[in-house]
């Protein structure tokens, strides 16, 4: 079950720690991601090959959107930014950990910037996603 946030919850989130997933990043993964963004770039076989760095956009968001999306409020799109450090490899186990990084409200919209950020199974950084997401309140 999908935890359900309020607005006066991601308030206490902002600059916090608020959700860790981890993913392990397999073959059959790729394939799915590729085959969705028409990328017809043939993968690789063997544990080390490298994975597109847009796949970093898509892990551990579809939570954090699916949490939002329990709010009242119409949940939109802003913005993405993506910051990519290290290669994603198949094989590679990575943690996300997101955090409210701002909050603004201008009535009857909020504004939500969100941080995730991507470690390997050794700790290091891979990536840095920051998403924008509005929320309209209604009328």
């Amino acid at each position: 079950m999908i935890q359900q946030l309020k607005i006066d919850d991601l308030k206490g989130l902002v600059g916090q720690p608020w959700l860790t997933l981890t993913y392990p990043i397999e073959a059959c993964l790729i394939r799915r991601f590729v085959e969705a963004v028409g990328d017809d770039t043939p993968i690789l076989p063997g544990k080390k090959a490298e994975v597109p760095p847009a796949l970093l956009l898509t892990i551990g968001f579809e939570r954090v959107i699916s949490m939002l999306l329990g709010l009242p409020e119409a949940v939109l799109h802003g913005s993405t930014e993506l910051e990519c450090f290290e290669p994603v490899r198949i094989g590679d186990l990575l943690t996300v950990t997101a955090r409210v990084a701002a909050l603004r409200e201008r009535a009857p919209l909020t504004f939500i910037n969100l941080e995730l950020e991507q470690h390997n199974q050794k700790g290091v950084l891979i990536g840095r996603c920051k998403q924008l997401a509005i929320l309209r309140g209604k009328a």
